[in-house]
């Protein structure tokens, strides 16, 4: 027992005291001075009503040990209630070193009764040392109570034991809440217009404050050392925001303190528009990121005093104009700090990962070749629900976006899957699926090389974040008809893993509108981990059923033009789009020695989450600049070293300036002039992808560096006001333009690289840095190449079935008729080692694109084969190879290998090519395999059958 402490508690009126003297403090020199081992039981809440039932509940669970003779020491019980529990608002400290002496304080303040024991009250909003050190328990207490931040791990001498206590009462009804409460509620709703849409993912400095901040807000330690002259400007603009905040939150003013953070009133999109326009009015400052940058209005109002020179405006009404566009006055090297010491160039290779295979559908691009034509000429891809996709009911009218053809179409057969169990499966799971067929195509990788040359270590990431698809399910089991339509999103990558047999990781990855980048992200490091040799990363997003509209129209994200105006004046909103995306990734010193094609490299990525700030979807522009600076690190590049930026590009009218201030961090160097630096989105093309924004934005910018073209963002004719375009680095890249090659320092030319970034309405963001392969450069195709012009070659065709070898035939006739054909040498050798061997064959022998393409188009349309060179045949046992290997000689005879090959024989491709580095031939971009369009859905009760189901009608709120 603590004598000092009994001698605390025992004097009081009515009764004398007991107990020793105090007993000198046995604790070494320098500890905190205060009451030693204070016994004293601590119990907060946000409100009476819950600080009463948290006594309840401590008192009954406590009463209940005693009662079963497994009571805890008081003093354990203290110990755990002043080291495990974050003290809130109303207070109540019971001191007694008795479990006995605390159940009756308890029991009195539950009763309302007075007890010397007992000590209540309530902090004023944000939190205050104490007036002094405490010397008795009793003096802690009360100190506490009133609202004092005090050491107490301090002042024990020796840790105590946790003990199990009953937890937080949080609030039951809506009752139950405080004003501030149901403003934080609000939020969730009202917030959501500066979040999803304008890439809330960010930090609140409240939480994680930059360096040039603290030097200037008042009550830091810099600033504390001299009196601020700027004080009296800074409180009277507290007391005007103050003022204005409890306007338009409708909490009483008496209720506000300019300390306390926003996360406890809740701060919406409309609270920012009406306190950013009280600072541009009326104290002449034109940042519109203030709100995101820190975590409470005394940040605020310092931060624009001191470094945006705010000063109260005379009080004649000012003229119409449109209000400043962001401010970016901070001084050099202050807002923009240089990267980390680590944050250098590094060795060519390392840690480096190679783009060897790609394949995506977007809206209205069908191919990676249309996708490009789209972007290049600004094809807005944006549209009504196709007409197919209606059903009775549906507000169809409400249903705008981007939007992918066929659906609800499927190849299962290819695959080994009933067209029953295909109907059941989710869309995005079978899209997904022939995508990562498609992609691994395109890189020349069948199952074979897969299982040969890596041993199928090969993982898979999946970016997803909705399952639309199951409320078709439920509708029918509402309707009467129990129906299973999936809903498990692992299925997305875990199918493709189970069909080509791979045996790396293999996830779904669900960061919201991040999910692309954030599989890419865990792919690269995988690979540099060695958890697998290659990777299959992508996402995949649909809009199938009108939930997802419906919520965003009542969340007020939906754009009132039904567009995504990305850094373009009068953004409010998006629209949603579908897509889905594959990379094959491998590392870029394994894929240079296995000969692989790289389409380009991905140097560095980094991914965070904001933590808490001003609200769950509330952006901060520091986070933003922490995951740029990673992905710079992680690439061992500057940021001087990157020549685009595919930014998130929310479109809104808050979200782009934050972004762009977020940016702004890393990149507005000195070395930087203005408008150098080009920025461009996606979204303004095709809408939102959400999940599959990502792969999206990474496949854009891999085009571009391909076809050395940057493309153009729409719907920017008139640029966001809320920037000052004239002084931050970036530029809009409102029309296609050449992307010319950069040069270093020394004037030697070097890689196009460029950012990515990609932010989750739930806080997790991400940004890649890409960049060109130096040996990009395209052959001189009118050199002689090793393989002499007009030597044969043989061509290898296969599917599943005679129709999709009738397409695959007309597709790659048509790929050799068009400009710019590959060069037959590598078309053949695609054709050999890159694709799947299927059942149904086809092979030909020719000289030159121009008579292999005649001879593919003549058995396309139906003409008979055996003649001139083309066979037909069909292997047995699914194709897997027979016979023995061919060719067994030095002279290949091509017609022999032909039939050899179509009847099921396993061929020695590599045997009839040069082996010389010079002379081998490339792996070349073909048309992908023509999956079937059998249509695998859900069975639909017939249009006007009645339904469980409420109807799609909704009000819309006003904007």
């Amino acid at each position: 027992m603590n004598p000092m402490e009994r001698t605390d508690i025992d004097s009081h009126p009515g009764g004398g005291t007991s107990g020793p003297p105090p007993a000198p403090d046995p604790r070494p020199a320098g500890a905190e001075p205060g009451p030693a081992d204070p016994v004293v039981v601590l119990v907060s809440a946000g409100d009476p009503a819950r600080l009463a039932r948290a006594a309840r509940a401590m008192h009954d669970r406590l009463a209940h040990l005693v009662r079963q003779e497994r009571a805890p020491a008081a003093a354990d019980v203290a110990w755990t209630t002043q080291t495990g529990r974050v003290p809130m608002r109303h207070r109540l400290a019971v001191v007694h070193p008795d479990l006995h002496g605390v159940l009756a304080g308890l029991g009195a303040f539950l009763a309302g009764r007075p007890d010397p024991a007992v000590h209540t009250g309530q902090a004023a909003p944000g939190a205050r040392a104490a007036a002094g050190s405490p010397v008795t328990a009793a003096e802690a207490a009360r100190q506490w109570a009133d609202g004092a931040d005090l050491p107490w791990q301090s002042y024990w001498r020796t840790r105590r034991s946790r003990v199990p206590l009953p937890v937080y009462p949080f609030a039951e009804t809506e009752t139950e809440t405080e004003a501030g409460a149901g403003a934080g509620a609000e939020a969730q709703s009202a917030s959501l217009s500066v979040s999803m849409t304008e890439s809330k993912s960010e930090s609140a400095d409240a939480t994680r404050p930059h360096a040039p901040d603290t030097a200037r807000v008042p009550g830091t330690p810099q600033a504390a050392q001299a009196p601020d002259p700027a004080e009296p400007r800074v409180a009277a603009l507290e007391d005007a925001l103050l003022d204005r905040y409890a306007e338009v939150s409708g909490i009483p003013r008496d209720e506000l303190d300019a300390r306390t953070p926003f996360v406890e009133y809740g701060l919406t999109s409309l609270h920012i528009g009406e306190l950013n326009a009280l600072l541009a009015d009326d104290w002449g400052v034109g940042s519109r990121t203030l709100f995101f940058e820190h975590g409470d209005i005394a940040a605020v109002a310092a931060d624009a005093v001191h470094r945006c020179g705010a000063r109260r405006r005379t009080p004649e009404p000012a003229p119409e104009t449109p209000r400043d566009p962001v401010s970016r006055t901070l001084p050099a090297g202050a807002a923009h700090p240089a990267p980390g010491p680590d944050a250098r160039p590094a060795a060519d290779g390392t840690g480096a990962i190679a783009v060897i295979g790609v394949a995506g559908r977007f809206p209205n691009s069908p191919d990676l070749e249309t996708f490009w034509s789209r972007l290049a000429t600004g094809h807005d891809c944006v549209t009504a629900l196709p007409p197919e996709r209606h059903r009775p009911g549906w507000p169809v009218d409400d249903m705008i976006g981007g939007f992918l053809d066929d659906v609800d179409r499927f190849d299962p057969l290819l695959f080994g899957i009933t067209p029953r169990d295909a109907s059941l499966m989710d869309p995005q799971e079978r899209l997904f699926l022939e995508t990562a067929w498609a992609a691994l195509e395109n890189a020349a990788h069948p199952r074979q090389r897969l299982r040969e040359r890596h041993g199928s270590r090969v993982g898979v990431y999946a970016g997803a974040m909705y399952a639309d698809y199951a409320f078709f399910g439920v509708e029918e089991t509402l309707r009467g008809r129990p129906a299973y339509a999936g809903g498990a999103l692992g299925n997305i990558a875990n199918r493709v893993s189970y069909i080509l047999d791979l045996h790396g990781p293999s996830l779904a990855v669900d960061t919201m509108c991040s999910s692309s980048l954030a599989a890419l992200h865990l792919a690269v490091r995988a690979l540099r981990a060695g958890d697998c040799e290659i990777a299959l990363a992508g996402a995949v997003n649909l809009s199938l059923h009108p939930n997802k509209f419906v919520q965003q129209r009542l969340m007020s994200l939906t754009s009132s033009s039904r567009r995504c105006r990305s850094f373009g004046a009068g953004g409010d909103g998006f629209v949603p789009a579908e897509a889905v995306g594959v990379l094959v990734l491998k590392p870029l010193e394994r894929a240079l020695a296995d000969g692989d094609r790289v389409r380009a490299v991905i140097r560095g990525s980094a991914v965070v989450h904001a933590g808490r700030t001003n609200g769950y979807l509330v952006p901060s522009p520091a986070a933003q600049g922490e995951v740029v600076r990673g992905a710079l690190a992680d690439a061992g590049l500057l940021p001087g070293d990157i020549d685009y930026l595919e930014a998130h590009g929310a479109g809104t009218a808050l979200g782009d300036p934050v972004e762009i201030d977020g940016l702004g961090r890393v990149f507005g160097t000195g070395d930087r002039a203005a408008g150098s630096l080009p920025i461009g989105s996606v979204k303004s093309t095709i809408g939102h992808a959400e999940a599959a924004a990502g792969i999206a934005a990474f496949t854009k910018v891999l085009l571009q560096l391909e076809h050395r073209t940057l493309a153009p963002t729409l719907h920017a004719d008139d640029l966001n006001p809320n920037i000052d375009w004239d002084t931050v680095p970036f530029r809009a890249q409102r029309t296609a333009a050449p992307w010319p090659r950069p040069t270093g320092p020394d004037g030697t030319p070097r890689p196009r690289r460029a950012g990515i970034s990609s932010f989750g309405a739930g806080g997790t963001i991400a940004h890649l840095i890409v960049e060109e392969y130096p040996a990009r450069n395209e052959p001189d195709t009118t050199a002689p190449r090793a393989t002499g012009p007009g030597r044969p070659q043989l061509l290898v065709l296969s599917a599943y079935d005679e129709q999709r070898l009738k397409d695959s035939a007309s597709r790659l006739a048509a790929r050799l008729r068009a400009p710019g054909a590959p060069d037959l040498a590598d078309v053949a050798w695609t054709l050999q080692v890159g694709r799947e061997p299927l059942r149904e064959r086809l092979a030909l022998v020719a000289r030159d694109p121009a008579e292999a393409s005649a001879r593919l188009a003549e058995f396309a349309a139906g003409s008979a084969t055996g003649a001139d060179g083309v066979v037909r045949g069909r292997a047995p046992h699914g194709g897997r190879p027979q016979g023995r290997l061919l060719p067994d000689g030095p002279e290949a005879d091509l017609g022999a290998l032909a039939r050899h090959w179509v009847s099921g024989g396993p061929v020695d491709w590599p045997l009839l090519h040069p082996r010389e580095p010079e002379a081998r031939p490339r792996v070349a971009t073909l048309p992908a395999y023509p999956f079937a369009r059998m249509r695998c859905w859900i069975p639909e009760t017939a249009p006007g059958a009645p339904a469980a189901a409420p109807g799609w009608a909704f009000s819309r709120p006003a904007r």
